[in-house]
Order: structure tokens, then sequence, then C-alpha cells
């Protein structure tokens, strides 16, 4: 009598209904896709079509000089105030000795 034990390691994928359906709908060529759109349209009553408006259509031109002048960040986001009004100052010590390099040139 021979006793062992044997690992298998499978792997399964599985797709959701959403995912399934996705690639249905990738599937279709794009005149089938616009009558598909407009029956789930017609069928359910939340959807609605949006009208195309002018400002839609014509993509809007910035500068780039213009778009690096315009900052959205406020200025109280662009410095730190981690202080407390009890921290006392310190100094400091920056060393001063020698550097990897001339440590290495030695």
């Amino acid at each position: 009598m021979k006793l062992g034990h044997a690992q298998l390691l499978v792997q399964q994928q599985k797709l959701s209904p959403q995912q399934i359906q996705m690639i249905k709908l990738l599937e279709l060529p794009t005149i089938m896709l616009e009558q598909r759109i407009k029956e789930e349209i017609e069928e359910n009553i939340v959807l609605e079509e949006a009208e195309p408006t002018d400002k839609e259509e014509e993509p809007q031109q910035i500068s780039v000089e213009e778009y690096l002048r315009e900052d959205d960040t406020p200025a109280y986001k662009s410095r730190a105030n981690n202080f407390s009004k009890d921290d006392k100052p310190r100094n400091i010590q920056i060393s001063g000795g020698r550097s990897l390099q001339e440590s290495l040139i030695e």
C-alpha cells in the first residue's frame, strides 16, 4: 500500500454577464451598434439621447503658455505649515567632511 500526496494547480477564468455583454457589443459593426443603441433607448424609458450642442462639436483651442500660466492649486496648498506655536526653533548643524568621491580618490 503506497501513500502519497499530489498537488494540482488549476487556473480558470470566468466571465461575468456584463463582460459577455461588452464583448458582444464590441464585436458588432458600427451600423448594428447604432441600431442596438436606438433599440435600447426606445425600450428603456430612463435612457434618453442627448442632443449635440455647438460647444461639443468644436474642440477648444488652448495655448500652451496659457495652460502653464493657469494654476488651479490654492496658495495654502503650496506651503507647509507643520509647526505649532510651542515648537522651538532648532539650529541644524551641517557637518563638513569628506565626500565619498574624496574618500575614493585617497
